[in-house]
């Protein structure tokens, strides 16, 4: 059982063992789900909708983009 403090309101979503979830002004963070430990985090610069999870990529939609993510961009 774990914890993390997330600021505010976040959208989290589980994949592959790991807790992506969205920040609304500040980007997106990945846990490792078991531990809790941050894993890493990304700023697309702009608000972004709730991550999507699919084909080995994180994806997310806002301001007329999307951003896809894979394990080594981050």
């Amino acid at each position: 059982r774990w914890t993390a403090s997330v600021g505010g309101q976040a959208s989290p979503v589980v994949a592959d063992g790991v807790v992506y979830l969205t920040r609304r002004t500040v980007g997106v963070y990945a846990f490792d789900a078991e531990t809790g430990e941050e894993r890493w985090g990304y700023d697309p610069e702009r608000p972004t909708s709730a991550p999507i999870v699919g084909d080995g990529r994180l994806y997310l939609v806002g301001s007329r983009r999307i951003v896809a993510l894979e394990e080594g961009d981050r």
